[in-house]
C-alpha cells in the first residue's frame, strides 16, 4: 500500500539551519576533542593544525593534512550538501 508523506522533503529540510560554509571557515572550525574529559560535553583539546604539529614528529601526517582537510570538506560539506538536495525523492 503506498504511503503518502505528510511533509515534503523540503518541509523537512526547512527545519534545519544549514549554513553555507567556505573551505576556510571549515578549516578554522575543525578541532580535536579531549577524549579524557568525563564531563559529558564536547570539550575541545586543540585546533587540528596545532594538534598535528605537536604529534606528528616521525610520520607524514603534517604533509597530508591539507589533503585530509580537502577530502573531509568534500565529504561533509560539498558532497553532503549535494546529496541532500539531489537524491531521489520517494513521494508515492
Amino acid at each position: 500500500m503506498p504511503k503518502n508523506l505528510i511533509f515534503t522533503e523540503q518541509d523537512f529540510l526547512n527545519q534545519f539551519n544549514l549554513p553555507n560554509t567556505t573551505f576556510q571557515e571549515f578549516c578554522d572550525k575543525i578541532c580535536v576533542l579531549d577524549v579524557m574529559d568525563r564531563s559529558g560535553s564536547f570539550v575541545v583539546r586543540s585546533d587540528l593544525d596545532t594538534f598535528i604539529n605537536r604529534v606528528s614528529k616521525k610520520d607524514d601526517r603534517k604533509q597530508r593534512l591539507a589533503l585530509y582537510k580537502e577530502n573531509l570538506y568534500k565529504i561533509l560539506v560539498t558532497d553532503g550538501f549535494l546529496f541532500r538536495y539531489t537524491r531521489r525523492r520517494y513521494t508515492d
